[in-house]
């Protein structure tokens, strides 16, 4: 199967942060705005598949791993084929999926 993730900022114009809204980079130049980060999973057709949301000072690099291991464990997959961009696939994560080979599918291609 094959899935594509990205990740994207969600800002809101409170000013006051909480549990789950956080300042940090912000992809709609809201830096100094509360936010949330939202991770989307789609398949082939485009369709959503899952989704999760991380606080807004996350680094997006630090949502793949687990991501994938509750999404895998939600819909019984075996060795999906994830396409994702170059702030996601950091040099830990491309580490720990290899070390995973036998849950994973490792395609590493630079577009």
């Amino acid at each position: 199967m094959l899935f594509f993730y990205d990740m994207t900022t969600l800002y809101f114009e409170a000013s006051d942060e909480d549990d789950l809204r956080k300042t940090g980079f912000s992809k709609d130049s809201k830096a100094q705005k509360p936010q949330i980060f939202l991770g989307l999973l789609v398949g082939l057709g485009g369709y959503a598949i899952g989704y999760d949301i991380f606080e807004g000072d996350t680094y997006e690099g630090h949502t793949l791993i687990p991501f994938l291991e509750k999404i895998s464990k939600k819909f019984n997959l075996t060795k999906p084929i994830i396409v994702a961009d170059a702030g996601l696939l950091s040099n830990e994560n491309i580490k720990f999926l290899q070390e995973q080979a036998e849950l994973y599918n490792i395609v590493m291609k630079k577009f």
